[in-house]
């Protein structure tokens, strides 16, 4: 028997141990590209986070703020008094009642607010505020204390 085929075999064998693999994907693994970055998760709301006065306009002088406090109570603006809560849709929801300053027989009209978190610092929250009929409010409200 001739060793030329058995040598012929082990080049050929060797000359594929140095090739890489094809590589093969299937459509089910593959990202489709969608042209924009997605966005990260909203952070998981906790009371650490939420708890404090903010600012809207950054001054933490003005009524343009909301405040959240440990015992569950709540203002908005000047013009909201009520509670809060986290809801399971991970938002921040208060039950206000809406009073005009200065008017003392005003008995207030029942507000329900829900802040959707989009991102949160130590600092600041970006926040997205929804009123029944009014247009979404887009802020970064800051920290005060």
């Amino acid at each position: 028997m001739s060793m030329r085929p058995i040598i012929g075999a082990f080049l050929v064998l060797l000359a594929a141990c140095g090739q890489p693999a094809e590589q093969k994907t299937s459509p089910s693994t593959e990202a489709a590209p969608t042209g924009r970055a997605q966005s990260p998760a909203p952070p998981r709301l906790g009371h650490e986070t939420v708890i404090g006065t903010w600012s809207f306009d950054g001054s933490c002088a003005s009524g343009d703020g909301m405040g959240i406090n440990a015992d569950g109570t709540a203002f908005y603006d000047e013009w909201g008094t009520g509670t809060w809560t986290i809801n399971r849709q991970n938002q921040l929801v208060l039950d206000l009642v809406r009073r005009e300053m200065g008017v003392e027989e005003d008995p207030g009209e029942p507000v329900r607010l829900t802040v959707d978190v989009q991102a949160s610092s130590e600092e600041a929250l970006e926040v997205v505020v929804n009123a029944a009929g009014e247009t979404p409010r887009e802020v970064t409200a800051m920290r005060c204390s």
